[in-house]
C-alpha cells in the first residue's frame, strides 16, 4: 500500500513538472508570450492561433495565416513609430513578403495603492496596440520542396526622448561622495550618476561621474535616424554649469554637437568649481535622445506532404 502510495505522488510529480516546464516556454493563446518592456518601455510579441504565425508554429503548406503583432508601451505618453516585417524564405513561395506599417500606443496607466505602514505602491498598466498582417488578405507558402524551418523578422523603429532627473538634487559640500538617486522612465539606456567632492584652494570641485548603459539590445541611432550608434546627450545643473567630456577615446566633433557615440556603456565626467561660501542644492537634469531600432526573429516550421 505505501509503494503505490509513493508511487502516485511520484506520477502527480513527474506530470506538474512538466506542466510548469511547457507553460515557462510556450505562448497562451491570445497572449503576447512575454515582453521586456517594464524595464525597457517599449517592446512586441506574438499573438498565437489556429491561423496566426508564432514563436515554433507548425503550419502545412498552403495554409492560409496571418501575423498579429502585440504592442506594449510602459511609458507615460503615447509612443509612434514603425513596424516592419519579413521572412527569410526565397519570395518566390510567396509567404509574409517584407512590408512596413506605421503604429501608435497609448501611454501607461500608472494607478498607487495601499498606504500606511507600507507605504504605497504602483500599479503599472501598459498601453497596448494589435497590429494584424497583412492588412488584406492572408500569407500563404508555395512550391516549398521539403518541410523546413523557417524565420519572421520584425523591426521596430521609434523615437526615444528621456529626461532623467535627480529628485533630492546635488549637494555641496556634503556629502563628498554619493550615488545620485534618479527618476527615470523604462528605457533602452539608462544611466547612473556617481558625485565626489574634491577642496581646490577657495572652491569646491564636484565631479560627476554619468555612466549611460544600453540594457537592451537595440540598434540606436542620432534623433531623426541620421546616424547610426550615436545618441544626443546634455547634463544640466541650473543654473550652474556643468562641463563634461567622454572618458576615453571620443568623436570631438560629435560631441561638439551634442551627439554622444554608444554601443554598449559610455563613461562620461562631468565638473563644476563652487566657491567655498556657496553652500546649497542644485537640480540635475541628463536629456538623452535617440532613435531606437529593435528587431527580434520568430522561427515557424512549414511542413510539407511527401
Amino acid at each position: 500500500m505505501k509503494i503505490k502510495i509513493k508511487k502516485e505522488v511520484l506520477m502527480v510529480i513527474a506530470v506538474l513538472s512538466l506542466l510548469i516546464v511547457g507553460a515557462s516556454g510556450c505562448e497562451l493563446p491570445g497572449g503576447g508570450g512575454g515582453t521586456t518592456a517594464s524595464k525597457t518601455g517599449l517592446d512586441f510579441s506574438l499573438v498565437s492561433g489556429f491561423d496566426k504565425i508564432s514563436s515554433g508554429k507548425v503550419t502545412n503548406l498552403g495554409d492560409a495565416m496571418k501575423v498579429q503583432i502585440r504592442i506594449e508601451n510602459y511609458d507615460k505618453k503615447e509612443r509612434a513609430g514603425e513596424i516592419c516585417i519579413r521572412d527569410d524564405l526565397d519570395d518566390s513561395y510567396g509567404g509574409v513578403t517584407s512590408q512596413c506599417t506605421p503604429f501608435a500606443v497609448g501611454e501607461a496607466e500608472v494607478t498607487e495603492s495601499g498606504g500606511g505602514f507600507f507605504g504605497k505602491t504602483e500599479q503599472v498598466q501598459p498601453g497596448t496596440t494589435d497590429i494584424l498582417l497583412p492588412t488584406g488578405g492572408e500569407f500563404v507558402y508555395t512550391g516549398i520542396p521539403i518541410t523546413q524551418t523557417a524565420n519572421i523578422y520584425i523591426t521596430a523603429s521609434y523615437e526615444q526622448e528621456s529626461r532623467i532627473e535627480a529628485p533630492n538634487g546635488v549637494s555641496v559640500p556634503s556629502p563628498e561622495t554619493e550615488t545620485i538617486q534618479l527618476n527615470q522612465e523604462p528605457a533602452p539606456i539608462t544611466a547612473s550618476v556617481e558625485k565626489s567632492i574634491s577642496r581646490q584652494q577657495d572652491a569646491y570641485k564636484l565631479n560627476l561621474g554619468i555612466t549611460l548603459t544600453k540594457q537592451q539590445t537595440v540598434e540606436i541611432f542620432s534623433p531623426g535616424f541620421g546616424k547610426k550608434g550615436v545618441l544626443s546627450f546634455k547634463a544640466e545643473m541650473p543654473p550652474r554649469t556643468l562641463t563634461c567630456e567622454p572618458a576615453g577615446s571620443y568623436n570631438q566633433e560629435l560631441f561638439m554637437q551634442g551627439l554622444l557615440e554608444l554601443e554598449s556603456k559610455k563613461f562620461i565626467n562631468c565638473f563644476s568649481l563652487v566657491d567655498v561660501a556657496e553652500q546649497t542644492r542644485w537640480p540635475l537634469v541628463l536629456n538623452v535622445n535617440y532613435g531606437v531600432k529593435l528587431e527580434k526573429n520568430f522561427p515557424f516550421t512549414i511542413t510539407v506532404e511527401e
